[in-house]
């Protein structure tokens, strides 16, 4: 008992010399401590008579005059230390923005278009006029793309045969000529009196235009494939839908 008595004693001196050195709030958590420790000793408090019989009668005034709110309010120090703590900008400087910006990915300038040798920009002159010249082809077939098809390279794909470049074009469809095809059929409508056909019980006038309509429709649709458009295209204008 003496020397828990002699414990006590030096818990109280530290404590006082803590009350000088931080003040209250820090004096306060020290009895805190003390206060642990004797409800640890209740029963040996139970045989002793009381608080009076183990602490000296200092402590125990403090104990009964203290308010455990002020035991656990947080000290004046910690909030001094939160308050005065330095603030970080959230945002960060603008030199570090810039230097971290992305550059926006420049548009790829597509290669330039490779110059006909004299060679085949002659021959492509040769093909054009050939095709103005027969009819047959000029109807169907846009004389100025089948020029341009040939300069561009379609040369090399058949050897360097003229001939067979011509009808690689014109076999495939490369080049059709909407215009010049839907004028023709119309005219070969109205010169035949709508074929001597049934035109489905529609004008002989508006059948041709349709008839020519359609014509250059899947002429066009079928671009880079050979196709037969008069069957489908007397088909279609029989019907009424034709005319909406």
């Amino acid at each position: 008992m003496n020397h828990f008595y002699s414990h006590t004693r030096l818990l109280s001196n530290k404590e006082k010399h803590m009350h000088r050195t931080h003040g209250n709030s820090d004096f306060l958590q020290v009895f805190a401590m003390v206060i642990c420790l004797s409800l640890l000793l209740v029963p040996q408090m139970s045989s002793a008579g009381g608080l009076g019989d183990l602490f000296p009668s200092d402590i125990v005034d403090k104990i009964k005059s203290t308010d455990l709110k002020d035991i656990f309010r947080p000290s004046d120090k910690s909030e001094k230390t939160s308050d005065t703590a330095p603030k970080q900008d959230s945002a960060p400087p603008a030199a570090t923005v810039a230097e971290t910006t992305v550059e926006p990915v420049k548009a790829s300038t597509p290669p330039p278009a490779v110059a006909a040798s004299p060679a085949v920009a002659k021959e492509a002159e040769e093909v054009k006029a050939w095709c103005y010249k027969k009819a047959s082809v000029r109807i169907q077939n846009d004389c100025e793309c089948v020029a341009r098809k040939f300069q561009d390279g379609l040369l090399a794909e058949t050897k360097g045969n003229k001939e067979s470049l011509r009808s690689l074009i014109l076999d495939k469809n490369q080049c059709p000529n909407a215009k010049g095809f839907r004028e023709f059929k119309y005219k070969q409508c109205v010169q035949h009196n709508a074929f001597n056909q049934d035109t489905g019980g529609h004008d002989p006038e508006a059948y041709c235009q349709c008839y020519g309509r359609r014509n250059a429709e899947i002429l066009v649709s079928n671009k880079g494939r050979r196709v037969k458009t008069d069957f489908k295209a007397r088909m279609y204008c029989k019907k009424p839908e034709a005319y909406k």
